[in-house]
């Protein structure tokens, strides 16, 4: 049972660190591509950052909410809905497809 809530809070205070980290303050996102590795910078780099710091707090939340043994029902549920939606803004930001992020 712990392995659950330790994976949660190590894996997301990693997203938050790259997110923090790479996202915000140096704005310069590496990904990889068919023809090698590119950066994304400026503000896709930014809005990414935020989405995955987003999802990384929503990890730790998760787990720490998990290590408590906590019974916080449709919290948790809102949780995994922000974790998933800050992966996603993600990944559409450093591809691009987000409008606001260009």
């Amino acid at each position: 049972m712990w392995a659950r809530w330790v994976l949660a809070i190590g894996l997301g205070g990693i997203l938050l660190y790259v997110g923090v980290w790479r996202g915000l303050v140096r704005q310069d996102i590496s990904r990889s591509s068919p023809s090698g590795p590119t950066h994304v910078r400026g503000r896709p780099a930014a809005v990414a950052g935020i989405g995955i710091a987003l999802a990384g707090l929503a990890l730790i939340a998760l787990g720490a909410i998990t290590a408590m043994a906590w019974q916080i029902g449709l919290l948790s549920y809102s949780l995994w809905a922000i974790a998933g939606l800050g992966v996603a803004a993600f990944f559409l930001a450093i591809n691009g497809r987000l409008p606001f992020a260009k």
